[in-house]
């Protein structure tokens, strides 16, 4: 006698679902994947870390005493080397609070017999096709990056409410110039600004009426999942606009903020071994499936061999 068939949704496994949606962040890029953000997805223990209230340390080394010439007989001075804070002065690290990032759908039983890939059904939905995860933690860390505390020295403005000062070609370089050489030997992998400072910049043009800013250039940096379209690219540096750069309102006139980031100049730490519940709805025949995600955000003081920030701030109308 043959046995009773075998559906599809018989053998719907939430470890399978899990091992989808890992893939979905793993390969989801944030701002624009221009490389400004270093990810580590090697954060441990994230829940019980975040229910404990622990914050990720970011410690640094301090900076080893230079080499000395030295005469015949003479002793070196040796470099007391301790962990703490950016500038040496403390040995108290820099910290990070974890944070949680939550997301639940419900499944009925019924949806999960279907044999159109439930599993890649329920990773897309949970991950928005990777934009509602890239968009939460890419609004954490742009809030990371217009932070300008203790910021005094690396950035420049410009704003004027009787005379107003936009984003020019060469605020941009007074930009790069305000962290010194390493502004150019390890110049901006991005350049964020707001709608309406990318509008101005848009129309600044010569005396003679010719555009100064020219776009249409592909950023051969960004990978899949960055913008299909032409990007600005001036001095070579894409340009990324969210209005998640909220002016401030000085005499009743906005004040504008860009950010001009290096190569890994912000931290997003993520565990990756994600909280994944399945709760059963006896009266919908259903369940409810929630995912949490723990994660820190981060913008380093000084990056890694270097002596200077890699966020510069930008203030103008």
């Amino acid at each position: 006698m043959p046995g009773s068939p075998s559906l599809i949704g018989d053998s719907f496994s939430p470890e399978i679902l899990a091992r989808a949606l890992r893939g979905g962040f793993a390969n989801t890029p944030v701002l624009f994947g221009s490389g400004a953000v270093f990810v580590d997805s090697t954060m441990q223990d994230g829940k019980a870390n975040y229910l404990a209230g622990t914050t990720i340390k970011v410690p640094y080394w301090t900076a080893p005493a230079p080499w000395e010439d030295l005469v015949d007989g003479a002793a070196a001075t040796p470099a007391v080397m301790t962990a703490g804070s950016a500038d040496g002065t403390t040995t108290t690290p820099e910290q990070a609070p974890i944070l949680r990032a939550a997301k639940a759908i419900q499944f009925t039983n019924w949806a999960k017999r279907n044999p159109l890939d439930p599993y890649g059904e329920a990773a897309s939905d949970l991950v928005i096709g990777s934009a509602g995860y890239r968009d939460k933690m890419e609004a954490k860390l742009i809030a990371a990056a217009m932070d300008t505390t203790g910021w005094g020295a690396f950035k420049k403005d410009v704003f004027n409410v009787a005379t107003p000062a936009y984003l020019t070609h060469d605020l941009v370089i007074d930009g790069m110039g305000a962290i010194g050489a390493e502004g150019f030997n390890d110049p901006p992998a991005l350049l964020i600004v707001h709608s309406a400072t990318l509008t101005n910049m848009w129309k600044q043009k010569d005396s003679t009426g010719r555009v100064l800013l020219m776009g249409g250039t592909v950023a051969p940096a960004l990978v899949a999942g960055g913008p299909t379209g032409f990007m600005m690219m001036p001095l070579g540096i894409p340009v990324m606009v969210s209005d998640r750069l909220v002016p401030a309102v000085v005499s009743s006139t906005n004040k504008y903020q860009s950010l001009l980031l290096r190569r890994r100049a912000l931290a997003l730490y993520i565990d990756t071994n994600f909280s994944y519940v399945s709760e059963p709805k006896a009266l919908t025949d259903s369940s409810i499936d929630a995912l949490s995600v723990y994660y820190a955000v981060h913008r380093y003081f000084r990056l890694d061999g270097m002596t200077k920030p890699g966020v510069t701030h930008l203030f103008h109308n």
